[in-house]
């Protein structure tokens, strides 16, 4: 188990989420090693606000991963450090269902065994912290069937994730990771590792992406136009749960799960708002309330539609054993429009 002051290998270095966990292991005390695709990625991250203010030094580097599925993509990146939260994953990204499989379910089962292989190798590791999903414990099922599912879910891992073909890539998303946490799990029984393992199972994270350069992106990428979407002006046609969680607090779960002082060998779910979860509509009265002004100047257009799904996702195990709290609805729709309008200030030449 990684102590505070030691070296942990963080992948997944420049994306939304895993820029957030190098700064919170930063913070933490944590020496870091970030992986990263590029140059240009390792200096998007170093010339951020966040990393600037803290002012690492030597207790932050990076590592070159140009191709995590490649045999041995982290062979070198793992040496010599105890620890390692492995947030890489392939996204959707408008791949057509020919490439469902190439792009989204091998890479995200490549992508886990690559980085348990390469812990495997270096007896320095002493824990894995994995980012999973609540599609990872969730059955597509609940996210499609018209009618709202009474049961209440946790992090059991789903035993048959969807049955190929897939109807759409957010489907086909969903399945891979299912498919990766079995991947672990199978990994794990078949190779009996001297570290242990961690899983974090997140609902669909938002917040302010600092490493985002355009105030498109956030109602174009990744999950905050999901929230964004609808205070651009924006309907979106698909039922969704109400199943979400800022960043900072993905964050936050992925670092404390590498603590010495919690057990080795659990998942945690991460959802706030409880059972009862949030309603997307409600953000359009956050914006109302707390950002008159914007709304006034037409920068936010909070008429968008979008209906709620209900669906009981208990994270309340998470709050209990790493000791905190979950951030609000309000706080997570004010992260990312924070964000936005501060890139959106800039782009009207208002700042």
């Amino acid at each position: 188990m990684a102590s505070k002051g030691e070296l942990v290998l963080i992948t997944g270095g420049s994306g939304m989420i895993g820029f957030r966990v190098v700064v919170e292991a930063l913070l933490a005390g944590y020496s870091v090693r970030a992986a990263v695709r590029s140059d240009a990625k390792a200096k998007s991250i170093s010339s951020t606000k966040t990393i600037q203010e803290i002012n690492p030094g030597s207790r932050l580097e990076f590592v070159h991963i140009p191709d995590i599925v490649a045999d041995g993509a982290y062979d070198e990146a793992v040496k010599g450090v105890s620890g390692i939260i492995h947030v890489a994953s392939p996204l959707f990204a408008g791949h057509s269902a020919d490439l469902y499989e190439e792009m989204l379910i091998k890479p995200a089962i490549k992508a886990t065994t690559n980085i348990l292989d390469a812990a495997k190798k270096e007896r320095s590791v002493k824990r894995v912290v994995i980012t999973s999903s609540l599609f990872g414990t969730i059955p597509w099922s609940a996210f499609s069937d018209p009618e709202p599912h009474e049961k209440v879910y946790s992090v059991e891992p789903t035993p048959n994730p969807t049955a190929r073909p897939f109807k759409d890539e957010v489907e086909a998303y969903a399945a891979s990771k299912a498919y990766a946490l079995n991947a672990t799990n199978d990994w794990i029984a078949d190779s009996h590792p001297y570290f242990d393992i961690n899983n974090i199972m997140p609902a669909f994270v938002i917040g302010k992406n600092e490493l985002e350069t355009a105030s498109k992106g956030y109602y174009s990428s990744g999950t905050n136009p999901l929230v964004m979407g609808i205070l651009v002006g924006a309907d979106n046609p698909r039922p969704l749960t109400g199943t979400l969680v800022h960043l900072w607090d993905v964050a936050q779960a992925h670092v404390r799960a590498l603590d010495p002082s919690i057990a080795g060998g659990q998942s945690f779910a991460l959802n706030t708002g409880g059972l009862k979860g949030s309603d997307y509509n409600d953000a359009k009265e956050v914006v109302k309330r707390d950002y008159p002004e914007a709304v006034e100047k037409g920068m936010l257009k909070p008429t968008g539609k979008m209906i709620t799904r209900p669906l009981k996702y208990d994270a309340s195990k998470t709050e209990e054993v790493l000791g905190f709290k979950f951030r609000s609805f309000d706080d997570l729709v004010h992260s990312m429009v924070d964000g936005y309008l501060e890139l959106l200030t800039k782009e009207l030449g208002l700042s």
